[in-house]
């Protein structure tokens, strides 16, 4: 505090976020951001998370967001850092995950001069956050924190940018820190919809339900699985997920949808209610003539939502509820629950019970390919994922960059919970190894595992120093298959669509020449590792990672 009252804005700014509950800033450090990470040193409140690379500190503090609830900072380098982390702001952006992203700017009485660093940073961010503004003077920052605070918060929540001019930083103001004060968001949904909902679901023979990760967000798991048992509805999860919506074990749940139109059209066309749950329903990949998988469909089609903004964005629906995700689906169990007649709730019931056949029919499945043996000189993956799970404690959360492997780690650890799996959105791939760093540091008391492939590891591989920086107890899975095998599978399907008469191998897709070495990475950054390529020697290779109670690397030839 300076003499009269007066506050440096760097001071306001820092205490703004200790006011609006940020205890964490992620981050790699430059000049033009010593208001940050020189100034936080006043405040022990404050941990800074440091990065090799301003693309980790934002994959970190986007899964440490959604594990912890909580609003970080992200505090990145002009504008070449702010560039490193475009496409990881991309993927906060596409998992509404609220954090406050930050830049420093350079002085802004050189602007002119077009100096060093210098750029529209503010421009540069917009396409990728809900919000982005430039502090142009010092009585702005107080107010600024707390509008973008509220903006990331609200529905649907997302990433924000504020850049910092270092001059602006160092001047004085009196507008000192404010916190956001206390806000009641919206309740259930307006009782007319949540009557009509109600009746659709009431008159239906095959209800189901599609939740994504909005419902895990907001704590709706319970809720949803109750409506599951009132309606006897089947219990769908988006294609592409950050979350497990509702626990992979809950008596409804059938798995995820296909990510193509086509696949769940499949699955749509033989229901006649469809409830839409906290999601932006759907991402797809390829186009498809007929584009929309609910259009022509029989159904009554209901979308529940916290965001209008979501509500028909990209299908028809038949009704639309805005509300709190949670209260709404209570009120609308309730509402079920005090109206519906013994035949239907037995008709319920024996829809639950065929569910179970198509869970035990997966299970077996699964088994059976863990029993098959891998190749000579490679680990078969069903059999590693069922390894890990006897090895692993009942607790550990993952964080899980498993494209083509997706099948057998959903078919294996089909127990998880809604804070059980951490996964990124968006399609852009890095995402798991850096988010495991935000992950442990909210569940610093739970073994956390991250599993990504080895094309993917390579985008934010610097993270495994960061864990070590930190000493996070992390054990870092990579299947090494040598390839960008989703790459090839999604050549195949181009080819396919457009008509290309070629099956000819691509060279560029394969990552074999030279061979990355990730124990050897991991050494070099202070993490120990060990190699695997037998079956045999998956188990004892988790448990040696457990037992070593600091970061450790395995990687698996699969």
């Amino acid at each position: 505090m300076i003499e009269g009252g007066a506050m440096r804005a760097r001071q306001v700014f820092l205490e703004s976020l200790l006011a609006h509950d940020v205890n964490y800033i992620f981050g790699n450090p430059g000049s033009t951001e010593n208001a940050v990470v020189d100034g936080m040193f006043e405040y022990p409140e404050l941990s800074y998370i440091l990065a090799l690379h301003e693309g980790v500190a934002v994959g970190a503090a986007t899964f440490y967001a959604q594990a912890s609830g909580r609003t970080p900072l992200v505090n990145l380098h002009a504008g070449p850092g702010l560039g490193n982390a475009i496409g990881m702001i991309y993927g906060g952006l596409r998992a509404n995950v609220p954090m406050i992203v930050s830049a420093g700017q350079q002085d802004t009485r050189m602007r002119l001069l077009e100096p060093i660093l210098g750029h529209d940073l503010a421009a540069m961010a917009a396409p990728v956050v809900k919000w982005s503004m430039q502090i142009e003077h010092a009585d702005e920052v107080s107010l600024a924190v707390r509008r973008a605070h509220k903006i990331a918060n609200e529905a649907p929540k997302g990433p924000v940018f504020l850049s910092m001019p270092l001059n602006v930083m160092e001047d004085e103001t009196e507008a000192g820190p404010e916190g956001p004060g206390v806000i009641h968001r919206a309740p259930a949904a307006h009782a007319a919809g949540i009557e009509q909902a109600a009746a659709f679901l009431s008159k239906a023979a095959h209800p189901v339900i599609v939740a994504g990760d909005g419902v895990a967000q907001d704590g709706a798991d319970g809720a949803v699985g109750r409506l599951a048992e009132i309606t006897g509805a089947e219990i769908w999860f988006e294609p592409s997920r950050a979350r497990y919506p509702v626990a992979a074990d809950h008596l409804a749940v059938r798995g995820s949808l296909p990510f193509d139109s086509v696949g769940m059209r499949a699955i749509f066309d033989e229901a006649d209610a469809i409830l839409l749950v906290g999601g932006r329903f759907f991402e797809e990949l390829w186009y498809n003539a007929d584009t929309s998988p609910l259009s022509g469909i029989k159904a009554d089609v209901v979308q529940i939502d916290d965001a209008e903004a979501r509500l028909a964005r990209f299908h028809p629906i038949d009704l639309g509820l805005i509300g709190d995700i949670e209260a709404t689906v209570t009120a609308l169990c309730d509402s079920l629950a005090d109206g519906l007649d013994g035949k239907y709730r037995a008709a319920a019931e024996q829809r639950l019970a065929r569910i179970a056949p198509h869970r035990e029919q997966r299970a077996e499945r699964q088994r059976a390919r863990a029993g098959e043996p891998g190749e000579t000189g490679k680990v078969s993956v069903p059999h590693a994922m069922a390894a890990m799970r006897d090895e692993l404690p009942a607790d550990t959360a993952f964080v899980a960059e498993v494209i083509t492997t997706r099948p057998d780690f959903d078919g294996t650890f089909d127990y998880l919970g809604i804070n059980d799996y951490f996964g990124g959105r968006g399609g852009g791939i890095g995402q798991g190894i850096a988010g495991a760093i935000g992950v442990k540091l909210a569940y610093p008391e739970r073994p956390v595992v991250a599993v990504c492939g080895d094309g993917s590891a390579m985008y934010s591989i610097q993270a495994l120093w960061t864990a070590a920086h930190h000493d996070l107890a992390i054990v870092f899975i990579i299947f090494s298959n040598r390839e960008y095998r989703i790459l090839k599978r999604n050549l195949d399907e181009w080819r396919r669509r457009f008509s290309i008469n070629s099956n000819a191998p691509n060279p560029l897709l394969d990552i074999a020449e030279p061979p990355l070495d990730f124990v050897a990475l991991a050494k070099g950054m202070g993490v120990d590792g060990a190699y695997v390529n037998e079956d045999h020697g998956v188990a004892p290779a988790v448990r040696q990672a457990l037992d070593a109670g600091r970061p450790f690397l395995i990687e698996m030839e699969v």
